[in-house]
């Protein structure tokens, strides 16, 4: 159902419905304009979440009356301590709750709520997935022994992520590792051990030695600590992880180097690990030389995403193909990636056993993103050898504009008309493109766009791919796996009817389109 409404009619919409709708469940109900989503998007967003947090924290009775619905619990800090205290105290408020966040420390009022969290968790049976933030005012080891051995027991927690970034005492953290429960799939941990361990410290009840069976994605934090870290704590726990999949870094900054040498060159690493991520941190060359080289014949899959203002290796993909070029099945670079078209080019053209390559980079206030989509895909050099490929994803975001500014005050530079020859040029660039990805006969999945905050009508006319036969769409006659095409970008692709026949026709797994619209029919 699409229901066309006016931007006036939000506030009477989350008024009404405010409890319980998502921004997912908004826009498949509602048929919306680019300038509106620009315009009332973070209003919505903002709302709505503001309406379900109201909905949790006004005060005890909805809870009370609506507990057994609730099974994604975000508390607000404003009213934490109130609803932590009632949901602790309580029977069974929340018997369907699968996922619970909150912070731990009451900076505020100076005490801590990990006794409260304790008794939530350990309630609640059925939860999933448990997220904590914000430790260190006033929390005993008595406490976290308490926390420890909840979650040590707990017969369904399948994700834990304490969000922290804070040192902690080596013994503590030793400690959470040896006591996690045993359903664990992915743990998230941004503790930093401390250098000094603490033999001062007693912990009190019983210290389990878990084995971890279905543990398979881990990732932490690294400091200065990181060699004797990685031997100390993180390899005693990967040989007890026997289907351990995926190992990440983030935030981290001095050690990271040690800590992968440490980590990837002993032997107790188990034959399921294939996957390596970092994120959001400085990557200096002597890091990336030893990514590279400690994970050489080691891994199939690669993701990096990082924050701005960060250092990167100088050259990072060269570096990457030449040692891994063989083995690599996915690449995934997300979010401010700085990635040019020579990047792209080089990956696709290097890594045979490439089966995915997303990129999704931001750059922030010009229209550079899309001609870096546009020159990867009509380079004029070798051609892709990743004949392998199953899932294809080239995404570039532009700056988006301060929410106060107006659009209508919005100023791009005007392009001039173009001639012909440069009209010949741009023809030529998508036949080349077609004919690139003619050639990967094995895509499920392609993904071609670029997003950008510019109201429509300012932007450059030429930011799709013309999905048109006369373009060269017939070159992609060969993708009969082809089952989710999209080339949403600010503007949607217009198709006429033969276009409409001819991926009926030759597109039989096709069950997904997105960013077309129909001329004619």
């Amino acid at each position: 159902m699409n229901v066309q409404i006016s931007p006036f009619d939000i506030p009477l919409i989350v008024d009404l419905i405010g409890q319980d709708l998502t921004k997912r469940d908004f826009f498949n109900c509602t048929l919306v304009n680019k300038s509106f989503y620009i315009l009332f998007n973070p209003y919505l967003w903002n709302a709505i979440k503001w309406k379900f947090k109201v909905f949790l924290t006004a005060d005890k009775q909805p809870l009370s009356r609506n507990g057994s619905l609730i099974h994604k619990l975000e508390v607000a800090e404003t009213s934490m301590n109130g609803i932590l205290q009632y949901l602790a105290g309580s029977s069974s408020p929340c018997e369907h709750l699968v996922e619970f966040q909150c912070s731990i420390s009451d900076y505020a009022n100076g005490f801590s709520r990990l006794p409260w969290i304790t008794s939530v968790i350990e309630k609640n049976r059925n939860l999933k997935k448990c997220i904590t933030t914000r430790t260190d005012w006033g929390e005993t080891p008595q406490m976290y022994m308490q926390f420890f051995e909840v979650l040590s027991s707990h017969s369904s927690l399948t994700e834990l992520f304490i969000q922290d970034y804070r040192t902690i005492s080596h013994t503590i953290y030793k400690t959470l590792l040896h006591n996690l429960p045993r359903t664990l799939e992915v743990l998230r941990l941004y503790w930093i051990p401390s250098k000094n361990v603490d033999n001062s410290i007693l912990f009190y009840g019983t210290v389990r030695d878990n084995v971890y069976p279905r543990l398979r994605s881990l990732t932490l934090m690294v400091s200065d600590y990181g060699q004797e870290g990685a031997s100390t704590l993180i390899l005693p726990l990967i040989q007890k992880c026997p289907v351990l999949e995926r190992i990440g870094v983030e935030r981290s900054s001095n050690g990271v180097s040690d800590f992968i040498t440490t980590i990837f060159q002993a032997d107790q690493l188990p034959s399921t690990f294939t996957e390596f991520h970092l994120g959001y941190m400085s990557i200096t060359d002597e890091c990336w030389q030893a990514v590279v080289s400690a994970m050489q014949n080691r891994i199939k899959s690669f993701s990096m995403n990082s924050s701005p203002f960060r250092t990167y290796p100088s050259n990072p993909f060269d570096l990457l193909t030449s040692h891994w070029a063989g083995i690599l099945e996915a690449i995934r670079f997300q979010e401010n990636m700085f990635v040019e078209s020579h990047d792209i080019e080089l990956i696709l053209t290097a890594c045979s056993a490439l089966k995915v390559f997303s990129v999704f980079c931001q750059k922030d206030g010009s229209l550079s993103g899309l001609k870096t989509m546009f020159d990867a895909l009509t380079d004029a050099g070798s051609n892709w050898n990743c004949l392998q490929l199953e899932r294809l994803e080239i995404r570039f975001l532009d700056g988006r504009p301060p929410l106060h500014r107006s659009l209508d005050t919005l100023q791009i530079d005007s392009k001039p008309n173009q001639s012909l020859h440069q009209k010949v040029q741009i023809a030529n660039g998508i036949m080349k493109a077609y004919q690139q990805l003619g050639r990967l006969t094995k895509l499920k999945h392609l993904r071609i766009g670029w997003y950008t905050g510019l109201p429509e009508g300012q932007f450059e006319s030429d930011s799709n791919l013309d999905m048109s036969i006369k373009s060269g769409l017939n070159f992609l006659e060969g993708l009969k796996e082809l089952q989710v095409l999209d080339v949403e970008s600010i503007r949607r692709v217009n198709i006429g009817q033969q276009e409409v026949e001819w991926i009926s026709e030759n597109w039989p797994a096709l069950r997904e389109i997105r960013g077309m619209i129909i001329k004619d029919g």
